[in-house]
Formats: C-alpha cells, sequence, structure tokens
C-alpha cells in the first residue's frame, strides 16, 4: 500500500518511504489570495474551506496543522475525494488544500489557481508499505522494488493497536 506518513498503522508493517508530496491550496482565479507566490495556512484564516472528508489523511493533517499554529479554518463543504473538492473550487465555494500533483491535473483550466504554501507541514512524506515481502508474487515484488528504489532502508513509525477501517 502507498499512505502518507502521519497515518494511522497497524503493528506488523515493513515500511519504506516513496516520495515527497508536496501541498497547495487551490482557489478561483480571482480570489484575493491567487496572486501570491506562496501562502501560509493562517492566510486561509477566514476564507470558506472545502475539507476532505473527516479521518482522511489530508483532513488530519490540516486540522492539527492549523491547531499548532492556532488557526481556525472554517468548514464550509467536506467531500470524499480532490475530484469533489475541485468542483466546489470551480463553483466558487471555497478554497481547499491538494497535493500538486491533483493541482497540475487541473493546470491548463483559467478559471482555478494554485498557490504553494510556504509552511514545513505542507510536504508529505507518502510511504511504502507490506506485510510479508517474502509472501509477495514476483510481480508484486518488482513493483515493490521499482517504488522504493534502489537501497531501500526500512522506516520504523508509531503503529495503532486494533484493527483500521479499510479506505
Amino acid at each position: 500500500g502507498i499512505f502518507a506518513e502521519h497515518s494511522q498503522l497497524p503493528d506488523g508493517l515493513q515500511i519504506y518511504e516513496y516520495k515527497r508530496d508536496p501541498l497547495v491550496a487551490l482557489m478561483p482565479a480571482e480570489h484575493p489570495l491567487a496572486v501570491r507566490d506562496s501562502i501560509t495556512l493562517p492566510d486561509l484564516a477566514g476564507y470558506d474551506f472545502i475539507s476532505l472528508e473527516t479521518g482522511s489523511s489530508l483532513q488530519v493533517l490540516v486540522v492539527n496543522s492549523a491547531a499548532e499554529a492556532e488557526v481556525r479554518i472554517t468548514n464550509r463543504i467536506e467531500v470524499v475525494t480532490f475530484t469533489a473538492a475541485v468542483q466546489m473550487v470551480l463553483y466558487g465555494f471555497g478554497v481547499t488544500i491538494v497535493p500538486a500533483g491533483i493541482a497540475r491535473i487541473y493546470g491548463s483550466n483559467e478559471r482555478l489557481r494554485s498557490v504553494p504554501f510556504s509552511d514545513r507541514w505542507s510536504v508529505r512524506r507518502l510511504m511504502i508499505c507490506t506485510r510479508d515481502e517474502p509472501k509477495l508474487t514476483a510481480s508484486a515484488k518488482r513493483l515493490l522494488n521499482h517504488l522504493r528504489g534502489p537501497n531501500p532502508v526500512p522506516l520504523h513509525l508509531p503503529t495503532t493497536k486494533g484493527s483500521l477501517p479499510n479506505r
């Protein structure tokens, strides 16, 4: 599996860093912050926010980062997918936070503007995990080796007791 670094984890996983995942604020092109070269999370205070569903790794990261920065983010709408969040921005319901890769998909849309964050929290580490690498099929092992690259170093991240919801 592939997941964000701060996600809850069950015991028994072998974990490797996959890649960095910078986040951006996505907003209507006419939004007051759209002219900025970069923003911080506190800059979003006072604007309607389109959040991913409660408990998603990105939503948890934003909520925790806002609490750390003592910033109140006003959720106007909660959605399940990045596509839905982008649509809500297009309809003018507010701003959202998405991975830069998602924003690039919509880069040719003149009605949208993505603005990178200058905050340290906004660059997530994505991880690869597997339960029992020796039992993987040959094709799964080739994919794993390709994704984690040469000289992979296992990481040791905190685990969560009990089972996790299937997402």
